[in-house]
């Protein structure tokens, strides 16, 4: 209660002193309603932001970040009310933005397609959400499967992003696998490896570590690692230059700098490509440890003697699953 007093203060400071339409203003009505948001006050929460969305619109355009953002708390505020037919309108109003701003593969990309699969699931309707939850685990097992843990450690939420997209997908899943017993084994074996995805998204640090480990030393090897720490590392800046630059309000944007900076993106990540096709295939000792890529089914059974079995557990908040895989079978309890 104390931190909503406050937020009404700056809001009260703020239409003094900048008028009732500032991006200040609709910073302090966002927070406001976020806060009525997590008290489970939808409908009070409902004004506030669409009188945000109102002027973000009209200070930066319709297709703003910003935009994106206030668009996600109030389509989560449908979601809550169970309002979903207005809340997947505004989902996927929020993915066109965001696809068209930052590219098909960007994490806020997934993170919105992610959106759409738990609103689907939250209606029970599981075919569809399994559709969206695999093209989000497409786009972060991209990020986390070739060597790149900078990409992969560069934020913390990220990282928490990629966890809950594993295990949301996993979820569907099991959902699925109660009500579609014809596609069982289909079910279960993709949730194996998805599986190995959230334990893989969670060690991140690890793999620059051993990245560093590498890197440190006078041979190809060395060389090829660190080339590929510094495009890296090119790229993160590139592509934080992008994100400010399409942040700003459409009198301030650029349109040629960020055709400029998107070159540059595509042409480093090209880059990054082709060094870690190099390492994978001269340095395939260094592709094993850095590159967590799932093993398919088979490919386990295929390490298993006869009397061996595996048994492998996932957890989340609310469910527990478990694998277990023996030379000639394979089934998944939850």
């Amino acid at each position: 209660m104390e931190a909503g007093k406050l937020h009404r203060q700056a809001l009260a400071i703020r239409e003094k002193v900048h008028g009732g339409e500032h991006p200040d203003v609709a910073n302090s009505l966002n927070s406001l309603a976020t806060g009525f948001m997590k008290q489970g006050l939808y409908t009070e929460a409902e004004p506030l932001l669409i009188r945000t969305l109102a002027i973000f619109d009209k200070a930066f355009g319709n297709q703003h970040p910003l935009i994106a953002t206030t668009l996600i708390n109030l389509a989560l505020n449908y979601q809550y009310q169970r309002k979903y037919v207005e809340s997947e309108r505004l989902f996927k109003r929020v993915l066109a933005i965001r696809e068209k701003v930052y590219g098909l593969e960007h994490p806020h990309v997934a993170i919105s397609l992610n959106n759409l699969a738990m609103l689907y699931h939250d209606q029970g309707r599981f075919a569809d959400a399994l559709v969206y939850a695999r093209k989000s685990t497409k786009i972060y097992r991209q990020r986390i499967t070739h060597p790149r843990p900078e990409r992969s450690i560069g934020q913390l939420q990220e990282r928490q992003s990629v966890q809950v997209t594993f295990l949301n997908h996993i979820n569907i899943l099991n959902r699925l696998l109660h009500n579609n017993s014809a596609n069982k084994m289909i079910l279960s074996t993709e949730g194996l490896e998805v599986s190995q995805l959230a334990r893989n998204s969670g060690a991140a640090q690890a793999l620059a570590q051993i990245a560093t480990r590498f890197a440190a030393g006078g041979d190809a090897q060395a060389q090829r690692v660190r080339e590929h720490q510094d495009t890296l590392k090119r790229w993160q800046g590139v592509d934080s230059l992008l994100t400010r630059a399409v942040s700003e309000s459409p009198q301030k944007r650029l349109p040629d700098k960020e055709k400029r900076l998107r070159k540059q993106l595509a042409e480093l990540d090209q880059r990054l490509r082709e060094l870690e096709t190099v390492l994978r295939h001269d340095f395939p000792e260094y592709a094993a440890l850095t590159n967590p890529a799932p093993l398919a089914l088979t490919e386990i059974q295929d390490l298993l003697k006869p009397d061996e079995a595996i048994l492998s557990y996932l957890v989340s908040d609310t469910e527990t699953y478990l694998f277990t895989i023996r030379k000639d079978r394979f089934k998944q309890l939850a």
